[in-house]
Protein backbone atom coordinates (compact mmCIF):
# COMPACT_ATOMS: atom_id res chain seq x y z
CA UNK A 1 0.00 0.00 0.00
CA UNK A 2 1.37 3.40 -0.98
CA UNK A 3 1.15 6.82 0.64
CA UNK A 4 -2.16 8.45 1.35
CA UNK A 5 -2.88 12.04 0.32
CA UNK A 6 -6.20 13.22 1.67
CA UNK A 7 -7.62 16.62 0.90
CA UNK A 8 -9.77 18.50 3.40
CA UNK A 9 -13.00 20.08 2.23
CA UNK A 10 -14.69 23.00 3.92
CA UNK A 11 -18.36 22.03 4.07
CA UNK A 12 -20.99 22.01 6.81
CA UNK A 13 -19.17 18.96 8.18
CA UNK A 14 -15.48 18.19 7.73
CA UNK A 15 -14.65 15.56 5.13
CA UNK A 16 -11.36 14.27 3.69
CA UNK A 17 -11.13 12.69 0.24
CA UNK A 18 -8.36 10.36 -0.94
CA UNK A 19 -6.76 12.19 -3.88
CA UNK A 20 -3.48 10.22 -4.01
CA UNK A 21 -4.00 8.84 -7.50
CA UNK A 22 -5.69 11.95 -8.86
CA UNK A 23 -2.81 14.09 -7.60
CA UNK A 24 -0.29 11.95 -9.48
CA UNK A 25 1.46 10.44 -6.47
CA UNK A 26 2.67 6.94 -7.27
CA UNK A 27 5.18 5.98 -4.60
CA UNK A 28 5.87 2.97 -2.44
CA UNK A 29 8.02 2.92 0.67
CA UNK A 30 9.51 -0.56 0.75
CA UNK A 31 10.90 -1.75 4.06
CA UNK A 32 14.46 -3.08 4.13
CA UNK A 33 13.80 -5.14 7.24
CA UNK A 34 11.64 -4.53 10.25
CA UNK A 35 9.60 -1.44 10.93
CA UNK A 36 11.71 1.58 9.99
CA UNK A 37 10.62 4.43 7.66
CA UNK A 38 9.50 6.36 5.81
CA UNK A 39 9.89 10.09 5.80
CA UNK A 40 8.22 13.10 4.22
CA UNK A 41 9.38 16.68 3.70
CA UNK A 42 6.99 19.41 2.57
CA UNK A 43 8.86 22.39 1.15
CA UNK A 44 8.75 24.89 -1.71
CA UNK A 45 11.31 23.57 -4.17
CA UNK A 46 11.07 26.37 -6.73
CA UNK A 47 9.73 29.28 -4.63
CA UNK A 48 6.46 29.49 -6.55
CA UNK A 49 4.33 29.62 -3.41
CA UNK A 50 3.09 26.02 -3.67
CA UNK A 51 4.29 23.22 -1.39
CA UNK A 52 6.28 20.44 -3.02
CA UNK A 53 7.10 16.99 -1.61
CA UNK A 54 10.10 14.78 -1.00
CA UNK A 55 9.34 11.17 -0.02
CA UNK A 56 11.93 8.62 1.08
CA UNK A 57 11.60 5.17 -0.44
CA UNK A 58 13.55 2.76 1.75
CA UNK A 59 14.53 0.01 -0.68
CA UNK A 60 12.68 1.83 -3.47
CA UNK A 61 13.66 5.12 -5.08
CA UNK A 62 12.97 8.35 -3.25
CA UNK A 63 10.61 10.73 -5.05
CA UNK A 64 10.54 14.48 -5.63
CA UNK A 65 7.11 15.86 -6.50
CA UNK A 66 6.64 19.36 -7.93
CA UNK A 67 3.27 20.95 -7.12
CA UNK A 68 1.58 22.10 -10.34
CA UNK A 69 -0.76 24.49 -8.51
CA UNK A 70 -3.89 22.68 -9.68
CA UNK A 71 -4.00 19.86 -7.13
CA UNK A 72 -1.58 17.64 -9.03
CA UNK A 73 2.14 16.85 -8.80
CA UNK A 74 4.85 16.10 -11.36
CA UNK A 75 7.57 13.63 -10.43
CA UNK A 76 10.86 15.46 -11.10
CA UNK A 77 13.26 13.09 -9.30
CA UNK A 78 15.11 12.05 -12.46
CA UNK A 79 17.76 14.64 -13.28
CA UNK A 80 17.31 16.41 -9.94
CA UNK A 81 20.78 15.56 -8.61
CA UNK A 82 19.23 13.45 -5.85
CA UNK A 83 19.91 10.12 -7.57
CA UNK A 84 22.73 9.36 -5.11
CA UNK A 85 20.01 8.30 -2.66
CA UNK A 86 19.47 5.18 -4.78
CA UNK A 87 22.62 3.69 -3.26
CA UNK A 88 21.16 3.73 0.25
CA UNK A 89 18.16 2.57 2.26
CA UNK A 90 16.70 5.99 3.00
CA UNK A 91 14.63 6.77 6.08
CA UNK A 92 13.99 10.36 7.15
CA UNK A 93 14.23 13.75 5.46
CA UNK A 94 14.15 17.38 6.56
CA UNK A 95 14.47 20.68 4.73
CA UNK A 96 15.85 24.13 5.58
CA UNK A 97 17.72 26.95 3.85
CA UNK A 98 21.06 25.94 5.35
CA UNK A 99 23.24 28.43 3.45
CA UNK A 100 20.60 31.20 3.46
CA UNK A 101 20.60 31.69 -0.30
CA UNK A 102 16.80 31.70 -0.48
CA UNK A 103 16.38 28.04 -1.48
CA UNK A 104 15.42 25.10 0.75
CA UNK A 105 18.08 22.38 1.01
CA UNK A 106 17.52 18.70 1.93
CA UNK A 107 19.04 16.38 4.53
CA UNK A 108 18.30 12.66 4.05
CA UNK A 109 19.04 9.95 6.63
CA UNK A 110 19.85 6.35 5.75
CA UNK A 111 20.32 3.10 7.68
CA UNK A 112 22.59 1.16 5.32
CA UNK A 113 23.72 0.93 1.72
CA UNK A 114 21.70 -1.28 -0.58
CA UNK A 115 24.71 -3.47 -1.36
CA UNK A 116 25.64 -4.06 2.29
CA UNK A 117 25.93 -7.33 4.16
CA UNK A 118 24.43 -8.08 7.54
CA UNK A 119 26.41 -5.54 9.57
CA UNK A 120 24.41 -2.38 10.02
CA UNK A 121 25.23 0.31 9.18
CA UNK A 122 27.09 0.99 6.00
CA UNK A 123 25.20 4.22 5.78
CA UNK A 124 25.77 7.87 5.07
CA UNK A 125 23.63 10.84 5.91
CA UNK A 126 23.20 12.84 2.72
CA UNK A 127 23.03 16.61 2.34
CA UNK A 128 21.91 18.32 -0.87
CA UNK A 129 22.12 22.04 -1.68
CA UNK A 130 19.24 23.45 -3.71
CA UNK A 131 20.71 25.12 -6.82
CA UNK A 132 17.62 27.23 -7.51
CA UNK A 133 17.02 25.69 -10.93
CA UNK A 134 15.12 22.58 -9.88
CA UNK A 135 18.28 20.60 -9.18
CA UNK A 136 20.39 19.78 -6.12
CA UNK A 137 24.13 19.36 -5.54
CA UNK A 138 25.53 16.70 -3.23
CA UNK A 139 27.31 18.65 -0.46
CA UNK A 140 27.70 15.78 2.01
CA UNK A 141 31.51 15.83 1.95
CA UNK A 142 31.81 19.59 1.66
CA UNK A 143 29.74 20.05 4.83
CA UNK A 144 31.83 17.57 6.85
CA UNK A 145 29.18 14.85 7.10
CA UNK A 146 31.06 11.87 5.66
CA UNK A 147 32.53 10.76 9.03
CA UNK A 148 29.07 10.84 10.63
CA UNK A 149 27.73 7.47 9.58
CA UNK A 150 25.24 5.58 11.69
CA UNK A 151 21.87 3.88 11.57
CA UNK A 152 20.07 7.24 11.37
CA UNK A 153 16.33 7.78 11.62
CA UNK A 154 14.69 11.19 12.10
CA UNK A 155 16.35 14.57 11.33
CA UNK A 156 14.97 17.88 12.64
CA UNK A 157 16.11 21.43 11.88
CA UNK A 158 16.17 24.24 14.45
CA UNK A 159 18.36 27.13 15.58
CA UNK A 160 19.55 26.23 19.06
CA UNK A 161 22.14 29.03 19.34
CA UNK A 162 19.85 31.72 17.87
CA UNK A 163 22.41 32.90 15.30
CA UNK A 164 19.99 32.75 12.38
CA UNK A 165 21.58 29.68 10.75
CA UNK A 166 19.56 26.40 10.73
CA UNK A 167 21.11 23.71 12.93
CA UNK A 168 20.16 20.04 13.01
CA UNK A 169 19.46 17.15 15.37
CA UNK A 170 19.71 13.61 13.97
CA UNK A 171 18.44 10.56 15.83
CA UNK A 172 20.54 7.39 15.60
CA UNK A 173 19.36 3.88 16.47
CA UNK A 174 22.38 1.56 16.24
CA UNK A 175 26.11 1.92 15.91
CA UNK A 176 25.99 -1.48 14.27
CA UNK A 177 23.72 -4.50 14.40
CA UNK A 178 24.18 -8.09 13.29
CA UNK A 179 20.96 -9.93 12.62
CA UNK A 180 17.65 -9.35 10.90
CA UNK A 181 15.87 -6.15 11.85
CA UNK A 182 12.54 -7.89 11.27
CA UNK A 183 13.04 -9.81 14.50
CA UNK A 184 13.84 -6.91 16.81
CA UNK A 185 11.59 -7.29 19.86
CA UNK A 186 11.64 -7.20 23.66
CA UNK A 187 13.61 -10.44 23.81
CA UNK A 188 16.27 -9.69 21.21
CA UNK A 189 16.85 -5.99 21.84
CA UNK A 190 18.72 -6.63 25.09
CA UNK A 191 21.45 -8.29 23.06
CA UNK A 192 21.81 -5.30 20.77
CA UNK A 193 24.01 -3.24 23.05
CA UNK A 194 25.27 -0.94 20.33
CA UNK A 195 22.92 1.92 21.14
CA UNK A 196 23.94 5.16 19.48
CA UNK A 197 24.41 8.78 20.37
CA UNK A 198 22.57 11.31 18.26
CA UNK A 199 24.16 14.11 16.26
CA UNK A 200 23.76 17.75 17.26
CA UNK A 201 24.98 19.54 14.16
CA UNK A 202 25.88 23.22 14.44
CA UNK A 203 25.64 25.22 11.22
CA UNK A 204 28.98 26.95 10.64
CA UNK A 205 27.51 30.01 8.91
CA UNK A 206 26.30 28.04 5.92
CA UNK A 207 29.70 26.52 5.13
CA UNK A 208 29.70 23.24 7.07
CA UNK A 209 28.12 21.29 9.93
CA UNK A 210 30.01 20.54 13.15
CA UNK A 211 28.86 17.89 15.63
CA UNK A 212 28.66 19.58 19.06
CA UNK A 213 26.71 16.80 20.78
CA UNK A 214 29.05 16.36 23.74
CA UNK A 215 30.18 20.01 23.74
CA UNK A 216 26.58 20.98 24.55
CA UNK A 217 26.27 18.44 27.37
CA UNK A 218 24.40 15.69 25.56
CA UNK A 219 25.74 12.29 26.58
CA UNK A 220 22.88 9.82 26.22
CA UNK A 221 22.91 6.73 24.02
CA UNK A 222 19.67 5.10 22.98
CA UNK A 223 17.57 3.56 20.26
CA UNK A 224 16.89 6.98 18.78
CA UNK A 225 13.90 7.79 16.61
CA UNK A 226 14.86 11.44 16.30
CA UNK A 227 13.89 14.55 18.17
CA UNK A 228 12.47 18.01 17.74
CA UNK A 229 13.34 21.54 18.74
CA UNK A 230 10.64 23.16 20.86
CA UNK A 231 10.42 25.97 23.42
CA UNK A 232 8.75 24.10 26.29
CA UNK A 233 9.52 26.77 28.92
CA UNK A 234 8.65 29.88 26.87
CA UNK A 235 12.04 31.52 27.40
CA UNK A 236 12.60 32.26 23.72
CA UNK A 237 15.21 29.62 22.89
CA UNK A 238 14.81 26.17 21.40
CA UNK A 239 14.87 23.20 23.76
CA UNK A 240 15.21 19.61 22.57
CA UNK A 241 12.81 16.68 22.95
CA UNK A 242 14.43 13.32 22.06
CA UNK A 243 12.46 10.13 21.27
CA UNK A 244 13.84 6.68 22.15
CA UNK A 245 12.52 3.25 21.28
CA UNK A 246 12.57 0.55 24.00
CA UNK A 247 12.76 3.22 26.68
CA UNK A 248 11.66 0.75 29.35
CA UNK A 249 14.61 -1.58 28.63
CA UNK A 250 17.32 0.83 27.58
CA UNK A 251 17.34 4.66 27.52
CA UNK A 252 14.12 6.61 28.12
CA UNK A 253 13.14 9.70 26.18
CA UNK A 254 14.75 13.01 27.11
CA UNK A 255 13.79 16.66 27.44
CA UNK A 256 16.76 19.02 27.35
CA UNK A 257 16.51 22.66 28.43
CA UNK A 258 18.47 25.09 26.29
CA UNK A 259 20.59 27.33 28.54
CA UNK A 260 21.26 29.97 25.88
CA UNK A 261 23.33 32.16 25.80
CA UNK A 262 25.45 29.45 27.42
CA UNK A 263 26.38 26.81 24.87
CA UNK A 264 24.72 24.10 26.89
CA UNK A 265 21.68 21.86 27.20
CA UNK A 266 20.58 20.64 30.64
CA UNK A 267 18.70 17.37 31.11
CA UNK A 268 15.37 18.20 32.78
CA UNK A 269 13.66 14.92 31.87
CA UNK A 270 13.10 13.65 35.41
CA UNK A 271 12.18 17.05 36.85
CA UNK A 272 9.53 17.54 34.17
CA UNK A 273 8.50 13.84 34.16
CA UNK A 274 9.25 13.67 30.45
CA UNK A 275 11.68 10.75 30.89
CA UNK A 276 9.17 8.45 29.26
CA UNK A 277 10.04 4.76 29.47
CA UNK A 278 8.10 3.79 26.38
CA UNK A 279 8.61 3.03 22.68
CA UNK A 280 8.56 6.71 21.74
CA UNK A 281 8.13 7.03 17.98
CA UNK A 282 7.34 10.71 17.47
CA UNK A 283 5.39 13.68 18.78
CA UNK A 284 2.80 16.28 17.93
CA UNK A 285 3.30 19.69 19.53
CA UNK A 286 0.67 22.30 20.34
CA UNK A 287 -0.97 24.33 23.09
CA UNK A 288 -3.92 22.02 23.60
CA UNK A 289 -5.38 23.63 26.73
CA UNK A 290 -4.59 27.18 25.59
CA UNK A 291 -2.60 28.10 28.70
CA UNK A 292 0.29 29.58 26.72
CA UNK A 293 2.56 26.54 27.15
CA UNK A 294 3.20 23.75 24.69
CA UNK A 295 1.80 20.26 25.20
CA UNK A 296 3.10 17.03 23.64
CA UNK A 297 1.28 14.01 22.23
CA UNK A 298 3.89 11.22 22.16
CA UNK A 299 3.25 8.18 19.96
CA UNK A 300 4.05 4.72 21.27
CA UNK A 301 3.30 1.01 21.07
CA UNK A 302 0.09 0.30 23.03
CA UNK A 303 -0.89 3.52 24.83
CA UNK A 304 0.27 6.90 23.57
CA UNK A 305 0.93 9.78 25.96
CA UNK A 306 -0.79 13.17 26.17
CA UNK A 307 1.76 15.16 28.18
CA UNK A 308 0.09 18.36 29.33
CA UNK A 309 1.94 21.37 30.70
CA UNK A 310 0.91 22.41 34.20
CA UNK A 311 2.57 25.82 34.04
CA UNK A 312 6.02 27.25 34.78
CA UNK A 313 8.27 24.98 36.81
CA UNK A 314 5.69 22.21 37.10
CA UNK A 315 6.10 18.66 35.77
CA UNK A 316 4.05 17.45 32.84
CA UNK A 317 1.04 15.21 33.47
CA UNK A 318 -0.21 12.47 31.16
CA UNK A 319 -3.89 13.31 30.55
CA UNK A 320 -4.56 10.67 27.90
CA UNK A 321 -7.41 9.12 29.90
CA UNK A 322 -8.94 12.43 30.93
CA UNK A 323 -8.90 13.58 27.30
CA UNK A 324 -10.73 10.44 26.09
CA UNK A 325 -7.84 9.11 24.00
CA UNK A 326 -7.14 5.71 25.59
CA UNK A 327 -6.83 3.32 22.65
CA UNK A 328 -4.45 0.35 22.42
CA UNK A 329 -2.60 0.86 19.15
CA UNK A 330 0.81 1.27 17.48
CA UNK A 331 1.23 4.91 16.47
CA UNK A 332 3.92 6.81 14.56
CA UNK A 333 3.30 10.20 12.95
CA UNK A 334 1.05 12.72 14.72
CA UNK A 335 -0.02 16.27 13.87
CA UNK A 336 -1.95 18.93 15.77
CA UNK A 337 -3.90 21.35 13.58
CA UNK A 338 -7.25 23.11 13.50
CA UNK A 339 -8.64 20.87 10.79
CA UNK A 340 -12.29 21.87 11.26
CA UNK A 341 -11.45 25.58 11.62
CA UNK A 342 -13.32 26.05 14.88
CA UNK A 343 -10.46 27.76 16.71
CA UNK A 344 -8.95 24.84 18.66
CA UNK A 345 -6.48 22.06 17.91
CA UNK A 346 -7.52 18.67 16.58
CA UNK A 347 -5.15 15.72 16.11
CA UNK A 348 -4.30 13.30 13.31
CA UNK A 349 -2.39 10.11 14.20
CA UNK A 350 -0.93 7.61 11.71
CA UNK A 351 -1.17 4.04 13.01
CA UNK A 352 0.40 0.85 11.70
CA UNK A 353 1.40 -2.59 12.89
CA UNK A 354 4.95 -3.91 13.02
CA UNK A 355 6.31 -6.20 10.35
CA UNK A 356 5.81 -9.07 9.83
CA UNK A 357 2.44 -9.06 11.65
CA UNK A 358 0.72 -6.43 9.49
CA UNK A 359 -2.57 -6.45 11.40
CA UNK A 360 -4.78 -3.66 9.98
CA UNK A 361 -5.02 -0.58 12.22
CA UNK A 362 -7.09 2.47 11.38
CA UNK A 363 -5.65 5.95 11.73
CA UNK A 364 -7.07 8.39 14.30
CA UNK A 365 -8.68 11.76 13.79
CA UNK A 366 -9.31 13.24 17.23
CA UNK A 367 -11.68 16.19 17.12
CA UNK A 368 -11.43 18.58 20.05
CA UNK A 369 -14.67 19.00 22.00
CA UNK A 370 -15.82 22.13 23.89
CA UNK A 371 -15.02 20.47 27.24
CA UNK A 372 -11.40 19.81 26.22
CA UNK A 373 -11.82 16.09 25.51
CA UNK A 374 -11.26 14.47 22.12
CA UNK A 375 -13.47 12.14 20.07
CA UNK A 376 -12.06 9.89 17.34
CA UNK A 377 -14.05 10.66 14.18
CA UNK A 378 -11.69 9.14 11.60
CA UNK A 379 -14.45 6.89 10.24
CA UNK A 380 -16.78 9.87 9.86
CA UNK A 381 -14.39 12.21 8.05
CA UNK A 382 -12.70 9.73 5.71
CA UNK A 383 -9.42 9.21 7.57
CA UNK A 384 -9.75 5.61 8.81
CA UNK A 385 -7.12 4.22 6.44
CA UNK A 386 -5.96 0.70 7.37
CA UNK A 387 -2.43 0.71 5.94
CA UNK A 388 0.89 0.34 7.75
CA UNK A 389 0.98 4.03 8.61
CA UNK A 390 4.25 5.74 9.52
CA UNK A 391 5.25 9.38 8.86
CA UNK A 392 2.67 12.14 8.35
CA UNK A 393 2.56 15.85 7.50
CA UNK A 394 -0.11 18.53 7.29
CA UNK A 395 -0.02 21.16 4.55
CA UNK A 396 -2.23 23.07 2.11
CA UNK A 397 -2.05 21.28 -1.23
CA UNK A 398 -3.91 23.86 -3.31
CA UNK A 399 -3.49 27.04 -1.22
CA UNK A 400 -7.25 27.01 -0.74
CA UNK A 401 -7.17 27.49 3.03
CA UNK A 402 -8.15 23.90 3.87
CA UNK A 403 -5.62 21.63 5.55
CA UNK A 404 -4.61 18.43 3.77
CA UNK A 405 -2.72 15.39 5.10
CA UNK A 406 -0.07 13.19 3.54
CA UNK A 407 0.94 10.00 5.34
CA UNK A 408 3.30 7.18 4.42
CA UNK A 409 2.16 3.56 4.37
CA UNK A 410 4.84 0.89 4.27
CA UNK A 411 5.03 -2.01 1.89
CA UNK A 412 5.85 -4.89 4.25
CA UNK A 413 8.73 -7.29 3.73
Amino acid sequence: MGPGLVSGQETDSLRFTDVTEAAGIDHQFQVYEGMFGGGICVFDLNNDGYEDLYLTGGMNDDQLYLNQGDGTFQNVFEGSGLELTRRFVTQGVAGADVNRDGWVDLFVTTITSKDSGRIIPRARNLFFLNQGDGTFRDATEAYGLVPLYSFSTGPSFGDFDADGWPDLYVGNYFLEYQGELTYINDATIVGANQTAKGYLLHNEKGQAFRDVYEDYGLDHRGFGFGGLFTDYDNDGDQDLLVHHDFGYKATPSFLYRNDYPRQRFTDVSEATEMDLKINAMGAAVGDVNEDGYLDYYITNIRFNRMMMSQGPGQPYVDELRERGMTFVVISWGANFADFDQDGDLDLFVANGDLNPNCVPMANFYFERQPDGTFVDKAHLVGLNDYGLGRGSVVFDLENDGDLDILFINQKPT
